[in-house]
């Protein structure tokens, strides 16, 4: 089997500051995805920043020349601006990997310019004639059949983790004070973070471990400690020796969720997107974005039983479970 990635120099660029796959133009998702599967071709089409109808039309005809010449089963892509430049014939052998809030994330990062604007049209191209569709999230998926779809084959697949890098028990690190930890690219969507901080109790102290452009915001917080980047094994150190780990975004899947989980780590996560996977007081614990209703969870985290960290281990599945998945999947509609 042969499928085709696209993908795009901006989109790809901005999560630079995640994981370096994603300065290979391949996501991490899919990279986990597709590792280990058997007679799996991948090859990858990284187009330019599409800005006008001029660039999309000389993407397009790049990409045609390379359907043509390489003729792979499946076209895939992750980031819906691309649909912008599928043609009409080759959608039927598309698959939408529908990973994300990409309007509202757009908006956030970006605002609404020109760029918001080809998105908000692509994500309408993507849906429309789309056929195979993968989702991070119930929560996803429901918003997306309620649509004007095409959808005649698609799976659930959330995020996972690395079981070799997080997985519970203890860390060679240690701290003199309670520690609330968040991983991850510190960009305009996490500015939840700033409530965090303010919602700390006495005493307390927020770990950053990432970078990113509101590093300094973030860092004026005189509770808040930023690590900067570091190796994926050393996140996972760091996961282990927190009490409690924080997810300030109304999102359904991030990747470090999933981390945070399979560390049988308390989670306080913002917003109701989660909801499908973390159910409040059960496995992990769920915040509104005010400072009163942060402090109340954090509290509540810290003082998790043995039994909600142990449902939130369960709760988590790592990379190579979803690939099984993925490869059944695959195989179906081949």
């Amino acid at each position: 089997m042969k499928i085709l990635k696209l993908s795009e120099h901006v989109y790809t660029a901005s999560f630079s500051v995640l994981h370096p796959s994603y300065l290979e133009g391949f996501p991490q998702r899919e990279k986990f995805f597709f590792a280990d599967i058997e007679d799996l071709e991948i090859g990858w089409f990284k187009h330019s920043q599409l800005t006008d109808l001029a660039s999309i039309e000389e993407a397009k005809a790049e990409l045609n020349r390379l359907v043509k010449e390489t003729q792979p089963d499946f076209i895939f892509f992750d980031n819906p601006i691309s649909a912008l430049i599928v043609s009409d014939e080759h959608f039927a052998k598309c698959i939408f990997d529908c990973c994300d809030w990409y309007l509202e994330y757009y908006e956030c990062e970006f605002g609404k310019d020109l760029g918001y604007e080809l998105m908000k049209e692509a994500l309408q191209r993507a849906i429309g004639h789309t056929p195979y569709c993968i989702f991070q999230s119930d929560t996803i998926k429901d918003w997306y059949l309620r649509q004007d779809h095409n959808v005649k084959s698609s799976i659930v697949l959330p995020n996972g983790y690395d079981d070799k890098v997080f997985y519970p028990g203890g860390s060679s690190i240690q701290f003199s004070q309670p520690t609330v930890l968040f991983a991850g690219k510190l960009g305009k969507w996490y500015r939840g973070l700033n409530v965090v901080a303010q919602a700390l109790p006495e005493g307390w102290k927020l770990l950053l471990v990432g970078d990113g452009p509101c590093r300094e915001e973030f860092e004026k917080h005189s509770n808040v400690e930023c690590i900067g980047r570091q190796d994926l094994e050393m996140v996972g150190e760091y996961v282990r020796a927190a009490d409690v780990c924080v997810m300030p975004v109304n999102d359904c899947s991030p990747i470090a969720t999933s981390e945070y989980l399979s560390c049988g780590k308390p989670v306080v996560h913002m917003g109701d997107h989660i909801c499908w996977m973390i159910k409040d007081g059960e496995n992990g614990f769920v915040a509104q974005n005010s400072v009163e209703s942060w402090h109340a969870k954090l509290q509540e985290a810290i003082q998790a039983s043995p039994e909600v960290r142990e449902r939130a281990v369960q709760s988590a599945s790592s990379w190579h479970e979803l690939q099984g998945k993925m490869k059944t999947w695959l195989g179906g509609l081949a």
